[in-house]
């Protein structure tokens, strides 16, 4: 049942005791009307029920404003950029995936895992080692994580792999919630795409993605 509801319910309680309850406590003991099951008059019933329902109503309005403010103050760490560099220079081309927590609180012990997959049929394989690094993000800071292909293997092997198939950029960040001490998870995928020109951009896939 939902706050509004029970909230209304305890409402219309009260007033049911205000206008009905409330003169049957007045009421002379021969009146007709009056009964008093467990030694308690109905216009005393009314008003505890209406009480009780006005303090559970509270309850949860109060556990609904812990939870609004909690989800607008947590950490919250996702991916803020992701770009392929000196791919056609003299230098080794790097891919590089940046995070950010874009949250109002710090989020500690922070890990940032990154792979690489090509795909020529079927799901691929997404799986991931254990990052071992971990450290925290303040609110509005970011850190970088960098893989460096050779060049060579770059342009001879890899970029016709990945022009015949999908190549895949992948990772996963686990991280805890100073608010609730949870461990949250990003998980993200990017799908590495050419242009007419053969220059390498990194685009969000259409699936992989996910966060809590």
């Amino acid at each position: 049942m939902s706050d509004d509801r029970v909230a209304l319910i305890a409402l219309l309680a009260l007033a049911g005791w205000l206008l009905i309850g409330l003169p049957m406590i007045y009421l002379p003991e021969h009146s007709e009307f009056f009964k008093e099951p467990l030694g308690i008059k109905p216009g005393e019933w009314l008003l505890s029920f209406a009480t009780l329902g006005l303090w559970y109503a509270t309850w949860r309005l109060v556990k609904g404003a812990d939870q609004n403010a909690e989800k607008q103050l947590r950490a919250y760490v996702h991916v803020c950029d992701a770009q392929i560099l000196h791919e056609n220079d003299e230098w080794s081309p790097n891919i590089r995936v940046t995070i950010k927590n874009f949250g109002q609180t710090p989020a500690r012990l922070v890990k940032h895992g990154i792979g690489h997959n090509i795909t020529f049929v079927g799901p691929g394989d997404f799986t991931l080692k254990e990052d071992q690094f971990v450290s925290d993000l303040g609110p509005g800071q970011h850190t970088t994580k960098t893989m460096i292909v050779a060049r060579e293997m770059w342009h001879k092997l890899f970029k016709p792999m990945m022009k015949a198939g999908t190549g895949y950029i992948f990772g996963e960040i686990t991280y805890r919630d100073a608010l609730s001490d949870k461990v949250r998870k990003t998980v993200y995928r990017f799908e590495i795409k050419f242009d007419d020109a053969g220059q390498a951009g990194i685009f969000f896939s259409s699936e992989g993605n996910y966060s809590d």
